[in-house]
């Protein structure tokens, strides 16, 4: 095994090709200098200044890329991280004086999560994964559909990017959650004269419209699954249920307000969560770019001997 090193975009895009066309690949990835969270935002409100809803936003990419390493590495969520993970992968943003000029480097990040998922029986995914993650992060990819003129070779990067979410679904939802953050932050600055993310330059034109999209366009869509559920946590007014569709092999969280809870739906849930039990459920989903943005259980169906190998 050896160690490849990866310094830009350009390495990223031709690796992930090579990998997707091999057969088996056994190197170990290393990352220098890239990828880095780099936005620049300018107008009237964006000089030396962030505005309360803007950082808000901005946290929630540490969120993102919690959930996934502490689901890549752990096989659950955030909370299963170590303190001594949190510290290695968070993320510290810089504010070059005079502007809105936000920077963090990535790379702690990828290096840790490349050293977790190392394995010599498993290096391909780890290989994908690591390639995808980092694209994601600096912004290659993930607002390319919104640009107003889509050049070939864009296109062709979406058609890698769709054949590495062939490869290894569970990406999907890891590219749609960062997808929805980076469109926030727009959201949160569409009063800016232009914003520029890693390499994509957005001219007010294009701000607006992803603002609106954000603000305004979702479809309703029910699901009426098998489910197997990955995690269950109690709030005041409802519980945060994480769930697999076992038919999609899409991962989610949805919301279950205690006011719709019957007798004997938790030891329902419970089951599925200690005993990989598949459970029937009734989900209520907001869909964004094809992405589940909201997730409501609706109903908890009673259980029946499922085989879920079938």
């Amino acid at each position: 095994m050896q160690s490849i090193v990866i310094k830009n975009e350009d390495d990223a895009w031709k690796l992930l090709e090579k990998i997707l066309d091999s057969k088996e690949y056994d190197d170990y990835l290393e990352f220098q200098n890239w990828p880095n969270i780099s936005i620049n935002i300018k107008g009237e409100r964006y000089s030396s200044t962030l505005p309360a809803g803007l950082l808000e936003k901005l946290s929630f990419i540490q969120r993102n890329l919690n959930s996934f390493y502490g689901e890549t590495v752990y096989g659950g969520d955030a909370r299963f991280l170590k303190k001594s993970d949190k510290h290695e992968i968070e993320l510290v943003y810089t504010i070059v004086k005079g502007s809105t000029d936000i920077k963090a480097d990535a790379t702690g990040l990828l290096n840790k999560l490349g050293e977790s998922m190392a394995k010599p029986s498993t290096q391909k995914i780890t290989a994908i994964t690591l390639c995808f993650i980092s694209l994601a992060i600096s912004g290659a990819f993930v607002l390319g559909t919104h640009m107003d003129n889509i050049k070939e070779i864009e296109i062709e990067k979406q058609k890698t990017l769709q054949r590495a979410i062939d490869a290894l679904p569970q990406l999907k939802d890891t590219s749609s959650q960062l997808h929805g953050t980076f469109r926030k932050i727009i959201s949160a600055a569409s009063d800016a004269d232009s914003i520029q993310l890693g390499d994509i330059k957005l001219g007010k034109h294009e701000i607006n419209k992803i603002a609106e999209k954000d603000k305004n366009k979702y479809e309703k869509d029910v699901l009426e699954s098998e489910f197997q559920v990955t995690s269950l946590r109690g709030y005041d007014n409802h519980y945060s249920v994480g769930i697999t569709d076992l038919k999609q092999n899409r991962k989610l969280m949805a919301k279950l307000f205690k006011s719709r809870t019957k007798e004997g739906d938790l030891a329902l849930l419970a089951n599925s969560l200690t005993s990989e039990e598949v459970i029937e459920l009734v989900v209520g989903v907001k869909v964004i770019d094809n992405n589940y943005a909201k997730a409501e259980v609706l109903e908890i169906k009673p259980n029946k001997k499922i085989n879920k190998d079938t």
